[in-house]
Order: C-alpha cells, then sequence, then structure tokens
C-alpha cells in the first residue's frame, strides 16, 4: 500500500490580493504558464460560482530526467 504523499508550496507576490487573485484566476495567464513550462498537453478551467473560483490545470509533461521508479 501507497502512503500519500504532501507537497505544501509557498508563494508570495508583491501585489494586491485583488491583483493576485485576478492574475491566478485568469485562464489566459495560466495557459501562459503551461506554454513556458513546455508541457506535452494541457488543459486549462476557471469555473467561479458566487464567491467560490476552483482553478483546474491538468497537464502532461515530459519524463526525461525523472528517475525510473518515478516514472510509473
Amino acid at each position: 500500500m501507497m502512503s500519500a504523499m504532501k507537497f505544501t508550496h509557498e508563494l508570495t507576490y508583491d501585489a494586491s490580493p485583488a491583483e493576485v487573485y485576478a492574475m491566478l484566476s485568469d485562464p489566459a495567464f495560466r495557459e501562459e504558464v503551461c506554454e513556458r513550462q513546455r508541457v506535452l498537453r494541457h488543459d486549462v478551467r476557471v469555473d467561479s460560482t458566487g464567491e467560490a473560483t476552483e482553478v483546474r490545470i491538468e497537464q502532461v509533461q515530459d519524463a526525461a530526467g525523472i528517475p525510473s521508479f518515478a516514472k510509473k
């Protein structure tokens, strides 16, 4: 049985919370990030309902350079 792994990554921005929210929930920004990361394929969806916003990014990345045990 595999145990779950948890990753935490904290980012700070030199902008107001409203500006950061606008940037991170902009599909065009998310598309550009995927292109600059050179992912093989990606799908970006941003859905807002009331005060909630869901950003979903599915991407396929090249496995070059990844240890063989991690490629599975």
